[in-house]
C-alpha cells in the first residue's frame, strides 16, 4: 500500500507499530531515491526506520526458515 500523506509513515507507526511495516520502493514506477527520502524524512526514530528499512523483512525471513519455508 502506498501512503504519501504528510507524516503518513509516522501516523502508521503510531497506529499499528513499525513492526508491521516493510519498506518497498515501487521501483521502476517510482524512483528508489524518492521512497528512501520519504522514509528518511518521515519524522520517526532511527530504530523505527531500521525496522521498516530491513529489520522487519529479516525477521519475517527468519520465521519462514523456522517454519520450513511456509508462513
Amino acid at each position: 500500500v502506498e501512503f504519501r500523506l504528510f507524516n503518513g509513515t509516522r501516523f502508521i507507526c503510531d497506529e499499528v507499530g513499525e513492526g508491521r511495516l516493510i519498506y518497498g520502493s515501487n521501483w521502476p514506477a517510482q524512483s528508489m531515491g524518492m521512497s528512501q527520502g520519504m522514509l528518511l524524512l518521515a519524522g520517526i526514530s532511527q530504530q523505527q526506520r531500521a525496522a521498516i528499512a530491513g529489520g522487519n523483512f529479516l525477521r519475517l525471513l527468519d520465521i519462514v526458515k523456522k517454519e520450513g519455508g511456509r508462513l
